[in-house]
């Protein structure tokens, strides 16, 4: 039974360093009230690389890879692991403050985590990417790729099993991504449950910015999802996605085999939705009062720059398309360019 706000800790306090690996396993019945850190706390201290392992007992309290305050340290990777468990708080996959100068991720196989689960830490640095893996069990909050206030070089979220009764904030929570960012459905098992809307980071009102892409991935069939902020789909083998909720502001990249329940109007950029081959289906759709403006190349509301246009189908179905503008494209325009 571990007991106070640092229940256990990893590394030392100030200065005091361990070079090597830190390794906290908790398994059985442990009953821990408080907080785990992989790391150590107060400025300068360091650890060369943290693995935390629950496979089991009861915590009261948040887990974080890094440190507990102040400008700690991990040289390496960080990882955790969670299985069989019930944990009332937050997984942090990162310190509180402090660097991670690998990467960071997390593995979540079963058992229960009451809180929200976060690719990185509180106000940290990721030097490399931050990921969540999904593969089992239940989540009650959210997921987010990156951390709260945190600063990632890329994040990633990954589910092939498993319960998330909350959303999907690829690119984290008030946090930047110098990369970029993914949310990949993958797996050959009963489809996971996603409760909540799958954010991309390139939303209106989002909080986080990411600099590179943002890219939604699917494996298998799935429907109902709601989804907003990516300027990426893609589906692999003979993925068919049904009613898609999509909110669209930007121009996306789309290939595979979609049904899009979508909107986007009044978006003015330089981007098209650029369909790359597969049959895409808009469904009571929207695109009203949009720009695209100062292009170089094939402009549009919809383009098709598959090698084989033949391979590319768009239908509309109770589809709205009106009212949008091309400025300033200096090769070619159109609504559709190249569609079969």
């Amino acid at each position: 039974t571990g007991k106070g706000s640092d229940a256990i800790r990893g590394g030392g306090g100030s200065y005091s360093n361990v070079e090597g690996l830190v390794d906290i396993i908790i398994s059985n019945n442990a009953d821990i009230t408080g907080n785990i850190y992989g790391g150590a706390r107060n400025n300068g201290a360091y650890v060369g690389k943290s693995s935390i392992s629950i496979r089991g007992g009861t915590i009261k309290g948040n887990i974080f890879s890094g440190g507990s305050e102040g400008e700690t340290t991990v040289k390496g990777d960080s990882n955790i692991y969670f299985s069989n468990a019930s944990l009332t708080g937050n997984i942090y996959g990162g310190g509180n403050g402090g660097t991670i100068e690998g990467k960071s991720n997390i593995y979540l196989d079963s058992g229960v985590v009451g809180g929200s689960v976060y690719g990185s830490g509180i106000g940290d640095k990721v030097v490399g990417t931050s990921s969540v893996s999904l593969r089992g069990g239940t989540v009650n909050g959210n997921i987010y790729g990156a951390g709260d206030g945190s600063t990632v070089g890329g994040a990633n979220v990954s589910i092939s099993a498993g319960t998330l009764n909350g959303d999907i904030y690829a690119a984290g929570e008030n946090s930047t991504v110098s990369g970029n960012v993914s949310v990949i459905f993958s797996g050959d098992g009963a489809a996971p449950t996603v409760s909540g809307v799958i954010h991309g980071g390139k939303e209106a009102g989002s909080n986080s910015t990411v600099s590179g892409s943002s890219t939604l991935q699917f494996y298998r069939g799935m429907s109902g999802l709601r989804v907003d902020g990516f300027d990426t789909f893609s589906g692999v083998g003979d993925t068919v996605i049904d009613n898609l909720y999509v909110d669209m502001l930007q121009g996306s990249s789309i290939q595979g085999n979609f049904t899009f329940i979508a909107k986007m109007n009044n978006v003015e950029g330089n981007n098209t939705s650029v369909v790359w081959g597969g049959n895409v289906v808009f469904k009571d759709s929207e695109f009203i009062g949009n720009t695209y403006k100062n292009g170089t190349g094939l402009g549009g509301i919809f383009t098709d720059w598959a090698n084989d246009p033949a391979s590319t189908f768009v239908t509309f179905s109770g589809t709205s398309v009106k009212d949008n503008y091309i400025e300033n494209n200096y090769v070619q325009g159109g609504f559709f360019y190249g569609l079969s």
